[in-house]
C-alpha cells in the first residue's frame, strides 16, 4: 500500500503482519538481504518503530549495548 492511499490496515490486522514479517526476517537475517529498499523508509519511521519495538519487548537500554558489545 502506498503511503496516503488506500485504507488504514486495523491495529490488530498491521499488529499480526509486522510480526509475522519480523519473524520471518530474524529466521534470514544473515542473507544480507536488507528489510527493506534504501529510500523507501524515512529515518524518523524507522528509529519510531525499533524504539517501539524495543519498548515492546521491555529490551533495556544496558541490554541493547550488551547485544551490540558497547
Amino acid at each position: 500500500m502506498e503511503q496516503g492511499h488506500g485504507e488504514a490496515l486495523s491495529a490488530n490486522l498491521r499488529s499480526r503482519l509486522f510480526a509475522a514479517l519480523m519473524r520471518e526476517y530474524a529466521a534470514d537475517w544473515h542473507s544480507g538481504v536488507p528489510p527493506f529498499a534504501p529510500g523507501t523508509a524515512t529515518t524518523d519511521e524507522v528509529v519510531v518503530t525499533a524504539a517501539e519495538m524495543l519498548r515492546a519487548c521491555d529490551v533495556t537500554s544496558f541490554e541493547l549495548a550488551a547485544m551490540f558489545d558497547v
